[in-house]
């Protein structure tokens, strides 16, 4: 059975309530929306009545429990029994314990909701499979794992929809940047966009706002920049820019990692010329990346493209290290700004460096 948490808020937004839920995660956040879900759906938003009792792991017994369970709800149609820090009652259970507290689960008692809160959440343990099985357990992490891109979708998908929901404007661009400088940090994403609303005062939040008011605290590598640009994702190359520019990175250092990666798409993309069918994850390496992530890439470039961006980056090297300017503006650029042409140029086919218009 799914364990989404999406589906389960769904479900309760429209009065479907399970007899057990078992919630945990990586993301506090979630896991007190969640929560909150829970008991809004059966008992209201109002104070604590006669049919809500909470206990902590660390001093309920599995006896116990079952027994506020079994109670009859008074004054309202269901019960709502909550245990906080749930893992530390599981630790405690013997043979005896398991079997009843695995008894329960299997047979919940129908007018009673049971919400069974892990701080310290371990999907492999034998009672929260248990949970999983009947259906109980409602994970509330943010998806993705290690795979970076994943993550960084679901978190632009997820301040979307924070600000659809709390009316919140913004330019382009700002959410790109608070994905790149705070990450899966949810509780300072929510406070992030709350301190922004307020400076704003109603208008939409601006990139100048958020440089203002947002503290990065996601700090990138150059080759998440090199991924960017290998994957032609503008708006996340010049996220990553600013958060490099932020953490002062040296701007040589984040071209060599980004002359390593041209090369190495250059090399698959002549393999890929001479054999179609080649395995570019075993032929051409790439730290890190998962099978298939090369091929990925090098479909979004022709060949004639990965040359130019091979001259492209060698007149950003020049530039950068001072013996000639921009083709693009007369004034001199900082090292940063150099890098963003650099970026736009490859990402978008803007005229770089060297280059004239048209």
């Amino acid at each position: 059975m799914s364990d989404d948490m999406n589906e389960a808020l769904a479900a309760l937004a429209k009065g479907t309530v399970k007899p057990v839920y078992v919630l945990g995660g990586n993301e506090w956040l979630l896991v007190s929306r969640c929560m909150n879900a829970v008991r809004t759906a059966v008992v209201g938003t109002g104070p604590r009545g006669l049919s809500e009792d909470v206990f902590d792991g660390d001093n309920i017994t599995v006896n116990n429990l079952i027994g506020a369970c079994r109670t009859l709800p008074m004054m309202a149609k269901r019960r709502l029994v909550i245990v906080r820090r749930a893992e530390e009652m599981a630790q405690k259970l013997n043979d005896k314990d398991q079997r009843e507290f695995f008894g329960y689960m299997a047979a919940p008692e129908p007018s009673t909701v049971l919400m069974l809160v892990v701080t310290k959440f371990d999907g492999r343990r034998t009672w929260i499979n248990e949970a999983r099985k009947h259906g109980w357990l409602v994970t509330c992490s943010v998806p993705g794992g290690d795979d970076d891109k994943k993550v960084d979708a679901w978190l632009t998908q997820w301040i979307t929809a924070e600000m659809k929901g709390r009316k919140i404007a913004a330019e382009p661009g700002v959410v790109d940047r608070l994905v790149a400088w705070i990450g899966p940090e949810l509780g300072m994403l929510s406070d992030a966009l709350e301190r922004l609303s307020l400076y704003t005062a109603g208008e939409p939040i601006t990139l100048a706002a958020v440089d203002e008011l947002v503290t990065p605290v996601r700090e990138i590598e150059s080759f998440d920049l090199s991924d960017a640009i290998l994957m032609r994702d503008l708006p996340r190359a010049l996220a990553d820019i600013s958060q490099l520019k932020t953490q002062r990175v040296e701007a040589l250092m984040v071209l060599g990692s980004l002359g390593y990666s041209l090369r190495q798409l250059a090399r698959a993309k002549q393999m890929l010329s001479v054999n179609p069918e080649v395995n570019l994850s075993k032929a051409v390496y790439m730290h890190g990346k998962p099978p298939g992530w090369l091929a990925s890439a090098a479909r979004r470039w022709t060949v004639p493209q990965v040359h130019r961006a091979m001259r492209v980056l060698a007149s950003t090297d020049a530039a950068l290290k001072g013996s000639k300017g921009s083709a693009m503006g007369a004034r001199p650029m900082g090292d940063f700004r150099v890098l963003e042409e650099f970026a736009m140029t490859l990402c978008s086919g803007a005229p770089g460096m060297g280059e004239l218009p048209g």
